[in-house]
């Protein structure tokens, strides 16, 4: 029920936001310099999500809104001694974050991680780094109770989320260089063809044709799940209790 001057005031507010993250990045930054230490610092800006800003007609986010405005977050990396200037267009995940920041400082990982480095592409825009992004998000409806409840303007849209929680229902996507693919278990699948539609708003799961190519992208999301839902420990937690093994 927004106008469109509603839209115009929530974007004006919005890039009044940015641009004071952008000022305080630059006080952060200057303070790095007057120690003398920008020679030696590697620096990344990103966010932890986008917004919908009228796309659709929505603003804010969405727990299981899946949509490039929510997912393309910005990235930017500086780094001593590297290329300057590049801009890469290939597929990366915000997890690939932790290898490069540890492969930049020279430090072995401590824990299983799933993200890649993105060094390589640091040096070269165009250099291989991954064929399909996964993202995920939601929640199941059977912990509805467990979900926030928010006041003042925000009282509606959280009461949707009780009224019908299916609607912020857990949900995972995989997005490869052509083709995006969501699979939500309480909700109907999502495949967009961005080739042929660019703005990714037509729905092609169930139509003729499109059989094989949802069914490969589901399996790579399955392929994914299983592999990446869990991890071991490399360290002995202190709280396991030393208890005797064989027989007694």
């Amino acid at each position: 029920e927004l106008t469109p001057e509603d839209h115009a005031e929530i974007a004006a507010t919005y890039l009044g936001m940015v641009a004071r993250v952008d000022d305080q990045l630059g006080r952060l930054l200057a303070a790095v310099d007057r120690l003398g230490q920008t020679y030696r610092t590697a620096v990344a800006v990103f966010s932890d999500h986008g917004e919908y800003l009228g796309d659709h007609g929505l603003v804010e986010k969405w727990p299981s809104g899946l949509d490039p405005s929510l997912l393309r977050n910005p990235l930017i990396l500086s780094v001593p001694g590297r290329r300057e200037g590049q801009v890469a267009e290939g597929l990366v995940e915000l997890v690939d974050l932790v290898p490069t920041f540890l492969e930049l400082a020279e430090v072995e990982a401590e824990h299983t991680h799933f993200g890649r480095s993105l060094v390589s592409l640091l040096d070269d825009a165009e250099a291989p780094h991954r064929d399909a992004a996964f993202s995920e998000g939601g929640f199941r409806p059977t912990d509805e109770h467990l979900l926030e409840r928010a006041g003042w303007l925000y009282t509606e849209k959280a009461a949707l989320q009780h009224d019908r929680p299916e609607l912020v229902g857990t949900a995972v996507v995989i997005r490869t260089e052509t083709h995006t693919y969501v699979h939500r278990p309480y909700e109907g699948d999502e495949l967009y063809d961005r080739v042929a539609h660019p703005d990714g708003i037509v729905n092609l799961a169930g139509s003729p044709g499109t059989e094989a190519v949802a069914a490969a992208l589901k399996d790579r999301l399955l392929t994914w799940l299983a592999t990446t839902s869990d991890v071991l420990p490399w360290t002995k937690d202190p709280r396991f209790p030393e208890i005797p093994h064989g027989w007694r």
